[in-house]
């Protein structure tokens, strides 16, 4: 097996569970944190830099370098998995440069359609979780592996009692929003046990909480406003009925929460896809097309258990080898 310099961000480390997954496959592991510099700064020094009053960016990008240098020549790494590449810390050059010294291999598990600079990708292994990614790059005469992002092994469940009728975690997307106000709104109504976590507004300003709670006032009631780590995420998917899937306004295909939910034994309700890869919609999912058919098919599938259970049950056994994390890291290191 290999050594493997992992270039990630923690979020990423943290939701794909990058460490665990490549050492069960025989890996030896190293990360290197390439968070972007306005995830990591406070308010105030961002609006520092942008005004050109403050070198804080330039002295983050500076050590940064450096680590990337000191781990290459601690750790030597015979293949540098790269997770979403971007020319920020180390330029187009001098990836170029890496290449004649180590196997580069990179897997971009955001969508990077429009990103006209991935053409630099050309001589690389490259794999994309989403086919619209792939025919983009094909435009550039890029070739890009199809790679979903798979579910990790804390997300398999097999008999979790069920305790909530509909969980939703994610972040506040406006379609997403509307929807949840909606379902929050008939769960008063109904007397529904819902579960709605995310990162919605930000705490540490406190009119957010009140602004949120004027636009969203069933929402707002039982919101849980915070992150929540992966074996969390896990759990509480396997302890509902329903799983409520709302992907972004762009995406056109399947996001991770898809096989996360699948694999921890859930029933998943989620927005009409233009591609469902290897699922099939009334027989490993259930899908909505707008609000009025979401509440419909909440309010059915909570009450027909039978045919609730039979769809996450082919759902979770269909998922189980074929979107696992071990064979997506299989597809994004060229081992498949």
């Amino acid at each position: 097996m290999s050594r493997i310099l992992c270039w990630t961000t923690r979020r990423n480390a943290e939701i794909l569970q990058l460490e665990s997954e490549l050492r069960a496959m025989g890996h030896e592991i190293r990360k290197f944190f390439a968070d972007d510099y306005y995830q990591c700064c406070s308010y105030f020094w961002k609006k520092m830099d942008e005004w050109g009053w403050g070198q804080r960016k330039r002295a983050y990008l500076r050590r940064k370098r450096e680590i990337f240098a000191a781990d290459l020549k601690k750790f030597v790494p015979e293949v540098i998995l790269f997770i979403n590449y971007s020319p920020q810390i180390i330029s187009w050059e001098e990836l170029h440069e890496l290449a004649r010294h180590y196997e580069l291999r990179f897997w971009y598990v955001d969508g990077i359609a429009g990103w006209r600079e991935a053409a630099e990708l050309r001589p690389y292994h490259l794999a994309v979780y989403d086919r619209e990614s792939v025919e983009y790059l094909h435009t550039l005469g890029v070739e890009g592996a199809y790679c979903p992002v798979g579910y990790g092994g804390i997300y398999w469940k097999t008999e979790q009692k069920k305790e909530m009728d509909v969980t939703f975690i994610g972040s506040p997307y406006r379609n997403r929003l509307k929807l949840l106000e909606e379902l929050a709104a008939r769960g008063k109504a109904k007397g529904w046990k819902l579960r709605i976590c995310g990162p919605f507004y930000e705490e540490r300003y406190f009119w957010k909480k009140y602004l949120f709670a004027l636009r969203y006032p069933f929402l707002s009631q039982i919101l849980e406003n915070c992150s929540m780590a992966p074996a969390m995420a896990a759990e509480l998917y396997a302890r509902s009925r329903i799983c409520l899937n709302i992907h972004g306004i762009r995406n056109k295909g399947l996001n991770p929460r898809t096989f996360e939910i699948l694999a921890a034994g859930a029933m998943q309700l989620l927005d009409e896809r233009g591609d469902y890869d290897i699922i099939e919609p009334g027989k490993h999912v259930a899908s909505f097309r707008d609000g009025k058919e979401l509440l419909e098919k909440v309010e059915y599938y909570l009450s027909h258990e039978a045919e609730r259970e039979q769809i996450a049950c082919q759902g979770q056994n269909h998922v189980k080898e074929r979107r696992s994390m071990r064979r997506s890291l299989e597809i994004a290191l060229g081992m498949d």
